[in-house]
This record gives C-alpha cells, structure tokens and sequence, in this order.
C-alpha cells in the first residue's frame, strides 16, 4: 500500500508541475472573472452557486496581494487536479490489482503511469487546470465517487457512507453531477446484496450533511457580497438560482438532446483521439468479462453523460 501511494504521488505530480508552467498569470475568459471575484469575496457564483468551490477557492486568496489573487485561485485548479491524478492513479490501482511478482512489478507502474498521462494531457482537462473554474474539483470529486463505489463492490458496508457524503457535497459544486445519478442506481441495483440496512440511515444523514452546504448561499447573499447573482437571500430568489430558471429552461431538460448527442459523442471520441476508441473497447471487454457491476456503472455514466448534458 505504501509503495501504491507513493507512485501514484509520483504520477500526480508530474504532470501538475506541468500544469504550474502553463498556468495563467491571470483573468481568463469565459467564467474565469466570476470564480475569481466570488473566491476573494466569498460571493455567489452563476446558478446554481458553486459553494464548495467558491468556500475552497477562497482559501487560497487569504493573505494574498491584490495582485495575486488572480493567479491564486487558478492554483487551486492546480491543486485539484494533483488530487484528482492522484485520487486515479488510486482507482486504477483498485480495478486491476498488482498480482505479479518482484520482476514484473516495474511494467505495472510503467501502465499505471502511461495510463494517467492519457488523462492528465487531455485537452480539456489539460485546459481547465491552467485556469479559474470549478471542473478540476469537479472531476476530482467524480473520481472519488467512482473509487468509494468500486471500493464498495469489493469490500461493501462503511464505502457507502463516503459515497453518500461526497455526492452531496458534489452537488454543491457542480449539480453536472446528477447526470451520473441513473449510473449510480444502477450499479447499487446490481449489488444490493452487499447494502446491509444499518448503513442506510447515516447514508442519508451524510448525504444531507453534504448537501447543507448550500446553506452558504442565502446566508451569505444576505450580507450583499461584491458578486452576488440573483440576491438568493430570499426563498423564491434561492430556488431560482439552484434551478438555473434564468438559463434557457433550466437544468435537467431533455429539449436538446436530440440536436447535442452526436455532437457530444463525436467530442468524447476527439478527447480520446479516434486511434484510442481499439483499446477503450478492449478495456470494457476485458473490465466486463471480469468486474461486470463495475463495466456497467462506467458504460452507463457514459450514456448517461452524452444524453442529459
């Protein structure tokens, strides 16, 4: 386990010091502005507000010059996605455990490595970690969930807690997450047996703990922060934000999803580079004739993804 964590430190870290060479000294474009005043400022974000992200940002803006305070909210991109290569490097680890002897141990970390720089140089990941937004804590929070889940199908009992606490706290980041939910259903479907009842209680209690952290908004909104988007101090005011009521039709509709599915497919296929579709499909053949749960909680996360986002 020891030497685990510490190759997986190592793939982490070296494409973040990448990361530290290529980070934007400043502003940005697209949200970039926004999350920067509402970290310094403990402000509310664009729908649905970002609590988690704006309270973690901000503490990297303490005790900065104005002058930085810019260049510190995009380190902590840096910041989440060393923990997300790390948290993958982790999960990785878990679905294809080293069973191989001293001579063959170096291949398997050599992989593990390969693998992750796959990720890690991702154009849009690669992209997202240079600057202020909330997707790196995003994907990291993602992979945690995966990693509780998949850790729950080998071990089963207490994994469920940490899942239930991390998608709710999820949810205060980026409600993007509920395009995972069906996913997850499913996959506790297919290993129900191992959900014992007397961790379903305290599941929903730190699911509930997770998710109070919206609180922050109308609490904070009614101190009239310099960024505060829709004045959520108010009932009618907060659940406008959370829905996204302002953005087209709000979150979770469907009126799109013919038009953006290839589009959105075409994309996934663009990321991975069209020469990696052979072995994505190897891996799921290989993952499903193995882990089956496991290659159907990750092919549907996919569909899932590609038609609800």
């Amino acid at each position: 386990m020891k030497r685990l964590l510490l190759v997986s430190f190592i793939i982490a870290l070296i494409p973040s010091l990448f990361y530290l060479y290529c980070l934007s000294p400043g502003i940005s474009w697209e949200d970039s502005g926004e999350f920067i005043t509402t970290a310094q400022s403990l402000g509310i974000a664009h729908p649905p507000g970002h609590p988690l992200y704006i309270v973690l940002a901000h503490l990297f803006t303490i005790n900065r010059s104005p002058q930085t305070i810019a260049r510190s909210v995009n380190l902590f991109s840096v910041f989440s996605a060393f923990l997300a290569l790390f948290m993958f490097s982790i999960l990785l680890s878990i679905l294809f455990p080293s069973h191989v002897n001293h001579k063959r141990i170096t291949p398997y970390f050599v992989s593990l490595f390969l693998i992750a720089l796959l990720f890690a140089f991702s154009k849009t990941f690669w992209y997202v970690t240079e600057i202020a937004e909330v997707y790196t804590l995003h994907v990291l929070l993602t992979l945690s969930l995966f990693t509780a889940l998949v850790f729950f199908a080998r071990r089963g009992g207490i994994a469920l807690l940490l899942f239930a606490y991390i998608l709710g706290l999820s949810l205060t980041n980026n409600v993007t997450i509920v395009y995972l939910i069906p996913a997850f259903i499913c996959f506790l479907i297919l290993e129900r047996k191992r959900i014992e009842k007397r961790f379903l209680l305290p599941s929903l209690l730190l699911f509930l703990l997770g998710i109070s952290l919206y609180c922050f908004v109308p609490l904070r909104a009614r101190f009239h922060p310099v960024f505060n988007w829709g004045d959520a101090a108010t009932m009618k005011n907060f659940i406008h934000l959370l829905t996204a009521q302002e953005f087209s039709k709000g979150f979770l509709r469907l009126a799109y999803t013919e038009t953006a599915l290839l589009p959105t497919f075409l994309h996934l296929l663009k990321e991975i580079s069209f020469w990696g579709i052979l072995p994505l499909g190897y891996g799921f053949f290989i993952l499903f004739r193995k882990k089956r749960n496991i290659a159907v909680l990750f092919a549907s996360a996919m569909a899932g993804n590609m038609v609800l986002s």
